[in-house]
């Protein structure tokens, strides 16, 4: 597995990140998406959510109020599950790499 990285720097001094991760299994590609929003109900009971775009098995992070949670499975590549439901005023948000 070998990463690309390209690092382009504005006028403005933004700091512009574009990962391209190439594996070997199958020469498949994928980009890096980071702060995504997830689809689902937070409301102290619901456990299961949804990317807007499947992402790369094993390739998911799941934060919650911004910090990296570890009590989730993965259903598919488009779902996972917590162990316990967050709680209404909670954040959840996701890190992966897009089929």
């Amino acid at each position: 597995m070998s990463d690309d990285i390209y690092v382009t720097m504005t006028e403005a001094d933004d700091i512009h990140i574009t990962f391209e991760e190439c594996f070997s299994s199958g020469g498949k590609s994928g980009k890096i998406l980071y702060n995504q929003p997830v689809i689902g109900v937070i409301d102290n009971v619901n456990t299961i959510f949804s990317t807007v775009t499947p992402f790369v098995s094993t390739k998911l992070s799941v934060l919650l109020n911004g910090i990296n949670e570890t009590f989730f499975t993965e259903i598919d590549n488009n779902s996972f599950q917590f162990e316990d439901p967050p709680l209404i005023g909670d954040t959840v948000r996701v890190d992966f790499t897009q089929t």
